[in-house]
């Protein structure tokens, strides 16, 4: 083979390599913005991502392969989501601990679940293609030990990866003072289908018997189940604790599209629907509910229109006026800006206020 055709031949497979990866992450990005959400999802994903990893890598032979294609995928995917909007999806910023935690809980979790698995791939696909090469020429194995021993670390950190996302989701079972799983308790993360999505509810107490106390947590966008599991033991004692991820939160996070759907309305039937689901489980009539902030108010509105559904309501740091509320706290955070002499915050803060009536 002439040196031309050499060169038109790399051309081709850089080319093919480029247009694999790119394609990849079009199609994750298309039918994936928010990234995986699910288990299934995730597991997908990672396996899909290092086969394509394999070929980008066999494709380039070259270790700058595991280069090139995180890039090309970072690039194509975030254009082809910049139809969605979200916290974890928009302009990364730093300036503020929210922001940081978008970016952790948003592509952080996103290169963990789709780079990683897609530079495995493609460190593989290099160090198969060149023992191929070799064997072929009959050329004595070349040595690179750091290079290998990298590859094997993310691989074994891919495949421990791989089994913790195929283990189901569980809570621990409740046990006596001997360690023994207390009879007739309930210690379960179950989905239901609520509101046409798939959410999740944890289950706890020492008795399946006992009544059921329902908690819904603030935000909107709170999850509660790890809190509350840290500090419910004593509600365990006498109730099914009932803990729900409502949409877009938590385990539910997979039911946040369509976004129009997150409204206060279909929020408190959601609320109404988790209701009628415990208690047509439990063969209870009625149901205990609590409700923290933001979740004052569904709790607040579904007793209004389903009385005969609870026991008793109980709201803490309860929502009066949400509007009124939100006024001190902009007014409160101005003044601290102000305070601390932090003109950005400030003139941020300002601008924002004569965006939403807040200041004249």
């Amino acid at each position: 083979m002439s040196e031309t055709e050499s060169s038109v031949t790399a051309v081709s497979r850089v080319t093919a390599g480029v247009v694999l990866v790119a394609l990849a992450a079009a199609a994750i990005g298309w039918l994936l913005p928010r990234g995986p959400v699910t288990t299934a999802q995730a597991l997908v994903s990672l396996v899909a991502l290092v086969v394509v990893g394999v070929g980008v890598g066999w494709a380039l032979r070259t270790r700058w392969a595991v280069v090139i294609s995180p890039v090309v995928f970072v690039t194509v995917f975030e254009l082809v989501r910049t139809r969605i909007d979200g916290p974890t999806v928009d302009t990364i910023s730093l300036s503020s601990l929210y922001g940081i935690i978008a970016l952790v809980g948003g592509r952080g979790i996103d290169a963990l679940l789709l780079l990683l698995p897609l530079m495995v791939g493609s460190g593989w696909g290099v160090f198969l293609v060149r023992r191929s090469l070799r064997r072929r020429a009959a050329h004595p194995p070349r040595r690179h030990p750091v290079s290998r021993g990298l590859l094997a670390v993310a691989t074994a950190a891919v495949v421990l990866l791989t089994a913790g996302l195929a283990r189901p989701a569980s809570t621990e079972p409740i046990v006596d003072a001997n360690g023994q799983e207390v009879p007739d308790s309930i210690a379960e993360i179950v989905d239901v289908p609520i509101g046409g999505h798939e959410q999740s509810i944890m289950l706890r107490g020492v008795s399946a018997e006992a009544p059921i106390l329902l908690f819904l947590e603030g935000g909107p966008g709170g999850t509660g189940i790890g809190r509350i599991r840290r500090s419910g033991d004593a509600l365990e004692q006498d109730f099914v604790v009932a803990v729900w991820d409502q949409r877009g939160a938590g385990k539910s996070y997979d039911a946040l599209d369509p976004t129009n759907t997150l409204t206060p309305e279909q929020m408190v039937d959601d609320t109404v629907e988790v209701t009628r689901y415990l208690l047509d489980r439990f063969d209870q009539e009625k149901l205990y509910l609590v409700g923290s902030s933001w979740g004052t108010i569904l709790g607040t509105l579904a007793v209004q229109r389903n009385p005969e559904l609870f026991h008793a309501w109980i709201g803490t740091g309860q929502m009066v006026d949400p509007f009124e509320t939100d006024q001190l706290m902009y007014a409160e955070s101005l003044t601290d800006a102000r305070n601390r002499n932090d003109d950005a915050a400030a003139d941020a803060l300002e601008a924002l206020g004569v965006l939403t009536g807040q200041v004249g």
